[in-house]
């Protein structure tokens, strides 16, 4: 009853991505490098690293949004040299959690 080529329920087909892209990355969670300008990502995050000991996950968690929150572009209202710096710092603070995150926390 249906036209040949045409696929049920509206299903649609797969298509592939290309390679870094999607899920499945070429870059392994533990070759996550510190990205320039970043020296210590606990002080970006505004956490003391306790002498080298481990910080709790939840912790680095917590400090992550809370800073989000704070320095993110659109919640910026003193204008663009404003709304500028805080997406630096942003940037900064998204990049040391991506770090520690996929570091486990550990440095």
């Amino acid at each position: 009853d249906r036209p040949s080529g045409r696929r049920q329920h509206g299903c649609r087909r797969r298509r592939s991505l290309p390679p870094g892209r999607g899920s499945m990355s070429s870059k392994k969670k533990d070759e996550v490098e510190l990205p320039p300008g970043i020296k210590d990502p606990y002080a970006e995050l505004e956490i003391e690293s306790n002498g080298g000991a481990a910080v709790d996950s939840k912790a680095i968690k917590k400090q992550y949004r809370d800073l989000a929150r704070k320095y993110h572009p659109d919640k910026q209202h003193g204008g663009a040299e404003a709304a500028a710096a805080a997406e630096a710092k942003f940037l900064k603070v998204k990049a040391a959690y991506e770090f520690l995150t996929a570091n486990d926390g550990a440095q």
